[in-house]
């Protein structure tokens, strides 16, 4: 098999597996949340999404920032790294295929109700709109993301200039 081909079969694979295993923390913590209340599942599925989308961004950083400074290579095997970065796939990417997949089955259990058990329905339409809360806290982390490094870049620059100031004037 051609590296293509390979790597796109691991891309797959990691992707189901991972879409999975969200998939089951997602319904069963929906199933004991509601078994309290439907409000405590719905605020439950939004803590996840927030959740994941942190720890999601807080990883990419942290691969990021090791990469630069070559530590990763250093103290893991070669092959063993490599392998990670090849198959790994972003836990947002993950999110936004689980939800899209929700998203799909929704209007599917509406034409066909004895489709799935009545457990499954009501998950399925709890969590029907939870693409759209997903793609909204994307967003706002994006967007304070941008800002972030906006505002830092300014700081360093308005610091540099009153450094300047500052030495002219002494």
């Amino acid at each position: 098999m051609s590296k293509k081909i390979k790597k796109i079969i691991k891309n797959v694979l990691y992707a189901l597996f991972s879409n999975v295993i969200y998939s089951f923390i997602l319904y069963y913590t929906y199933t004991w949340l509601a078994g309290y209340s439907l409000i405590y599942a719905y605020l439950g599925n939004l803590a996840l999404i927030i959740i994941a989308l942190v720890i999601d961004e807080l990883i990419l950083k942290s691969i990021q920032s090791e990469i630069q400074s070559k530590k990763i290579v250093t103290q893991i095997d070669k092959d063993v790294s490599l392998l990670f970065i090849d198959v790994f796939i972003s836990f947002k990417t993950v999110l936004y295929m689980v939800y899209i997949f929700i998203l799909i089955l929704s209007p599917i259990i509406v034409f066909n109700p004895t489709l799935l058990n009545e457990g499954l329905r009501n998950f399925i339409a709890a969590n029907e709109y939870s693409i759209l809360i997903l793609i909204a806290v994307d967003m706002l982390i994006q967007t304070f993301s941008k800002d972030s490094k906006r505002i830092k870049k300014i700081s360093t620059e308005l610091k540099k200039y009153l450094n300047e100031n500052q030495n002219k004037e002494q």
